[in-house]
């Protein structure tokens, strides 16, 4: 009855090893193993069994291990280490394996099967690993007809499992002795999921039997290598074992949603895209416009234009996290283009409403390709209006420089009046009772400088004044007319 308690004892405390060894490495990478090879499992009531225990210590720094067991503390077994002696703990460089031999010897009344644990504690993470050592006393195994004997096979749905897809793992199971087997436990862990079935194993040998376990796995684990442990148990103690490799791939899948939207004069695309995986992606996303649009259309965040007459298109370089996503709205507006259009038209209808309807313009023809001294001066006066224009009074302000020769050609308007002065020059007027709509006319007249003008000669705009068709009082500027040599 001691030994059955102490065996539940041991397979109890193993569980809960294995689940918190499970909880640890699934916090990150794995740390240490433990490789338990037994050398000698059958033995005597005064005999001792061997094994061989290596610790291969993964990190970049040097751990100390400690070595226990629950069978040990209660004084079931009694355990030796060679070279060492102790085995309280062993000391294991970075990245490296460390071998001892384990004796065990019983100590008082065992069972015919004896299932030992063994714990392997590391100091720099707290992370525990644990195995379970199944030694036979030979010489007590008369007391019982039949011990349990189960082969036991797990396989994977998928070695390399997609994390967002069930995971299926089938216990094949086969009896190979006359013992009936009533209540089987399966037990499967790993650090992404765990469970428990139990199952009846009809008397063998040879009677099969298969279970499948599914789980549903956590959709953003991260890509990571590890094992899965299928341990059976029948009344409270572990009879049979299997270690089965499991991978996490990695997977990523760029999905996108489509929304949009139309206003007066615009229109507002959002597509929204989503990382459908476990690991980042780096991915150039594009939103495709004519060529035209792609001028009047801003993209946040801001994406670069790549513009061609058959095919045009916005792209955004962007680096997705597992599970992330990203929002890029699209708003291409005719509103500035309409508003700047309308601004044009008015600026163009207010010019042709308020300008002046009386075009004036000087030219001027000179003899000679040296000084200045022969020039004779055109204005030329048009009405582009359709109303006429009264009391034309053209005035012309000329530089002290020159004077007037009198132009008495046929049809040449002559000035109504000169005033000349010494200082400030002449001043010529002409005046125009009225000119007709359309109508032009051209006032000429003659100067000729005082002394030989070298450099140039600036002859100031002409000014026209004049009374519109309601009678308002305007007037007009000419050109400057500037005289080179």
């Amino acid at each position: 009855m001691r030994g059955v308690q102490s065996s539940i004892l041991t397979i109890s405390i193993l569980g809960f090893l294995i689940i918190l060894s499970a909880a640890a490495m699934a916090e990150g990478q794995q740390t240490f193993d433990v490789n338990v090879k037994v050398m000698e499992d059958q033995i005597t009531s005064n005999g001792t069994a061997t094994a061989e225990v290596t610790i291969t210590n993964y990190q970049d720094k040097a751990d100390r291990f400690v070595l226990g067991s629950p069978n040990r503390d209660i004084r079931e077994w009694f355990f030796m280490t060679d070279p060492t002696g102790d085995i309280t703990f062993m000391d294991v460089p970075a990245n490296s394996s460390y071998t001892t031999k384990l004796y065990l010897s019983p100590m008082g009344k065992r069972a015919p099967i004896e299932f030992v644990t063994l714990t392997i504690f590391s100091q720099n993470t707290g992370e525990v690993r644990g195995d379970v050592l199944q030694i036979t006393i030979t010489d007590l195994r008369k007391t019982r007809t039949y011990a349990p004997n189960v082969k036991e096979e797990v396989t994977l749905s998928s070695v390399k499992t997609n994390p967002k897809l069930p995971l299926v793992v089938r216990v094949a199971l086969e009896n190979e002795n006359k013992l009936e087997l009533t209540n089987v436990t399966i037990n499967v862990v790993s650090p992404y999921f765990s469970g428990t079935r139990t199952v009846y194993l009809a008397p063998g040998p040879g009677t099969k039997k298969t279970e499948e376990l599914s789980f549903d796995l956590d959709p953003l684990l991260e890509p990571a290598k590890d094992t899965v442990l299928v341990t059976l148990w029948y009344e409270g103690k572990v009879i049979n074992q299997v270690r089965t490799p499991i991978e996490i791939i990695p997977y990523s899948e760029i999905t996108q949603q489509y929304h949009e939207s139309k206003r007066f004069l615009q229109q507002e695309r959002i597509v929204t895209y989503f990382n459908d995986g476990n690991v980042e992606k780096q991915v150039t996303l594009k939103i495709p416009t004519t060529f035209l649009k792609s001028w009047v259309t801003t993209t946040v965040p801001r994406a670069n234009a790549e513009r061609g007459f058959e095919n045009s298109d916005f792209s955004l370089d962007y680096r997705f996290k597992p599970n992330e996503y990203l929002t890029v709205k699209a708003t291409t507006s005719y509103r500035g283009l309409f508003t700047t259009i309308l601004i044009v038209i008015v600026l163009i209808v207010l010019y042709y409403t308020f300008r002046s309807p009386l075009v004036v313009k000087k030219t001027t023809t000179r003899k000679g390709d040296a000084a200045i001294s022969d020039v004779k001066v055109m204005v030329h006066l048009r009405n582009r209006s359709k109303q006429k224009l009264d009391n034309l009074q053209v005035i012309e302000k000329l530089p002290n420089l020159v004077h007037v020769i009198p132009y008495n050609d046929v049809g040449t308007l002559k000035p109504s009046r000169i005033l000349a002065h010494d200082k400030k020059g002449a001043l010529i007027k002409w005046e125009l009772p009225v000119l007709e709509s359309f109508e032009e006319r051209i006032i000429t007249y003659q100067i000729k400088a005082k002394l030989e003008i070298l450099g140039g000669l600036t002859i100031h705009p002409t000014n026209v004044r004049f009374e519109d068709a309601k009678g308002n009082k305007a007037s007009a500027k000419s050109n400057t007319l500037a005289i080179k040599e």
